[in-house]
């Protein structure tokens, strides 16, 4: 009987194809990493448009995550991530940014006088509505050589964890939309 499964291992070593469709789930359950090649760019400081030259009319935009984000006392707002397939093998990740000091905010605490001086820094030359709508949008990291069937959720995961490395918003308190949370 021992012969018999050496024989069996040798046979099945040999080439046929039985051995080698059952190798490759094998591979993957490992841990062979098939993300070696790919390279993210991030830029999440001035000049911050840097990666702008990406952006293109056909993307077709996914919301990654969104919520509130702080860093310290006077310095927080609101943003939302969304990711991008640019190329068989590019990825974008977008921030969009917003003021939060002026949600809830109405026309009638404006004309009562009833902001404080975060809510009049916010809407500084604008009125209300245009404050209140005012966004930012940046891409802020690119991911390229990555796998041809890599998944949203995987590219998404990694390219908003190398946007946080490099010191970009990070979603303190989120809102629970998107393909992350």
């Amino acid at each position: 009987m021992v012969n018999k499964r050496k024989s069996k291992k040798i046979a099945e070593a040999d080439g046929s194809r039985k051995r080698r469709t059952a190798a490759r789930p094998l591979r993957r359950r490992i841990g062979v990493s098939v993300w070696r090649d790919t390279r993210i760019e991030t830029c999440t400081s001035s000049p911050d448009d840097i990666l702008e030259r990406y952006r293109s009319r056909r993307l077709r935009w996914t919301l990654v995550a969104s919520g509130y984000w702080r860093q310290g006392v006077y310095h927080s707002g609101y943003v939302s991530y969304y990711l991008a397939r640019a190329s068989k093998e590019t990825w974008l990740l977008d921030c969009v940014e917003r003021n939060a000091d002026l949600d809830g905010v109405t026309e009638d605490d404006v004309e009562d006088g009833a902001l404080n001086d975060d809510q009049l820094q916010a809407m500084w030359g604008m009125s209300l509505a245009e404050a209140q709508n005012a966004e930012y949008r940046r891409i802020v990291a690119m991911c390229s050589g990555a796998p041809a069937r890599a998944k949203r959720s995987e590219v998404a995961r990694r390219l908003y964890e190398a946007v946080r490395k490099a010191g970009g918003k990070s979603i303190e308190e989120s809102d629970d939309k998107g393909i992350l949370l």
